[in-house]
């Protein structure tokens, strides 16, 4: 649950009224107007949007905007196949997609347990979740984890790396 502040002052009585995003009401049970904002017991994804705090009275009315930010868990997208194989010495490029997320999650890398260090030449990961063995090795073998984080949380997903050569 959160609730959105709207502090207000001048002469009295002073009438509050919310505009909210999605045309929702203020009527639903998930919301509740306090005495200084509006509360809002069980907050979805849904909920995002700009909120408007309208307050007036005989001298006139002032408005004030809050933007409602709802932060999302990432979800990854279960690729065709979990088993990636490439040939020695030949780059390979693994890709973790997100299905949702909010913010948009950065990503962190890890192969048999180990995350990667500052060898850049040996890799590449870009922010959007792709990673290029710039020359597959033998020892590259196993287990690739694509982390994804975000002030949500995090997920996981195991990627089999398989080494192949030429006879």
């Amino acid at each position: 649950r959160t609730t959105l502040p709207c502090e207000v002052s001048g002469s009295q009585p002073i009438v509050v009224n919310w505009i909210l995003p999605g045309a929702k009401q203020v009527t639903d049970p998930n919301y509740q107007v306090l005495p200084n904002g509006l509360r809002i017991h069980s907050v979805a994804k849904s909920d995002a949007g700009r909120y408007r705090c309208s307050a007036s009275n005989k001298a006139g009315f002032q408005d004030g905007y809050i933007t409602l930010e709802v932060l999302v868990p990432q979800k990854l997208q279960e690729p065709v196949n979990r088993t990636i194989s490439g040939l020695v010495d030949h780059p390979l490029r693994v890709e973790c997609k997100i299905e949702e997320g909010k913010p948009t999650p950065k990503f962190e890398w890890e192969l048999n347990g180990n995350p990667f260090g500052s060898y850049r030449n040996y890799y590449t990961i870009t922010d959007s979740g792709v990673f290029i063995f710039n020359s597959l090795k033998e020892e590259d073998r196993g287990v690739l984890t694509c982390i994804a984080k975000n002030p949500a949380g995090e997920a996981r997903m195991d990627l089999k790396i398989v080494v192949e050569s030429l006879p």
